[in-house]
């Protein structure tokens, strides 16, 4: 039985490691790679600073760059959430401030 738990206890860690590679939680809500610009705003508010990145070529077509940057408070990491064509596609951690 406490094998169990223990094995349980880290699963959960690694889960739990796992999302905060590539999500962004925002209180209780996660906001995940793939989610719209209008759902991050929805779970976490309007970012601290937003920047438009211009323009990249994927294939055959052009692709608007936008990121989104969220303070988590101080002595946190800056998060940096950048968008094609308003679907996110990257989470990463940005300067601690």
């Amino acid at each position: 039985m406490c094998m169990r738990k223990s094995h349980l206890l880290a699963l959960t860690l690694l889960l739990s490691t796992a999302t905060s590679a590539n999500g962004l939680r925002c209180g209780t809500k996660l906001v995940l790679e793939g989610e719209s610009t209008y759902d991050v705003i929805q779970k976490c508010g309007q970012p601290d600073s937003q920047e438009d990145l211009g323009f990249i070529r994927k294939r055959d077509d052009y692709v608007k760059v936008t990121r989104y940057i969220y303070d988590m408070g101080n002595g946190k990491f800056l998060r940096l959430l950048d968008f094609h064509n308003g679907k996110l596609i990257k989470i990463a951690d940005g300067p601690r401030q």
